[in-house]
């Protein structure tokens, strides 16, 4: 058995490899984690996260535009007039213009007619705007409702 009797090279053992390549990744790991963070700059990252919520709230005026108030028919009959409020939920976006859907109902509750009306002003963040405002409403209109469609960037 001559296999035996025969000198193999010496290998290294398996907890010194480990050792050569684990030790340097985590040494090389620490350091980029360490560089990256200290490069995040508080003040830069609160500016894109400012301008994206700005963007996300000028892109969508009816989410941020919220209006409720009642209305009754005139003595006349042909009218309705809707005294109303418009709040602004948004935390940054100013708008102006608000443009308002009004839905005339049958008693039925089928929508019978709608029309658009602009209410010129300006609707800062967080402030609640009043209105009063009189529509032309078809002669079988019973219940009338609204909702702000659009507004633009002030």
């Amino acid at each position: 058995m001559p296999y035996l009797n025969s000198k193999r090279p010496k290998r290294r053992s398996g907890i010194k490899t480990t050792l050569l390549v684990v030790i340097p990744t985590i040494i090389i790991a620490g350091l980029a984690y360490a560089i990256s963070v200290q490069n995040k700059n508080p003040e830069v990252e609160y500016y894109h996260n400012a301008v994206s919520a700005e963007s996300y709230e000028y892109d969508n005026p009816s989410k941020f535009l919220n209006s409720d108030g009642k209305y009754w028919r005139t003595i006349l009959g042909g009218k309705y007039r809707i005294q109303g409020r418009i709040n602004n939920t948004a935390t940054i976006a100013v708008y102006k213009d608000a443009v308002l859907n009004i839905k005339f109902y049958s008693r039925t509750k089928t929508r019978i007619g709608e029309t658009q009306v602009t209410l010129y002003d300006v609707f800062h963040p967080k402030q609640i705007v009043n209105f009063d405002i009189k529509v032309d409403a078809p002669k079988a209109a019973t219940e009338v409702g609204w909702e702000v469609l659009n507004a633009a960037r002030n």
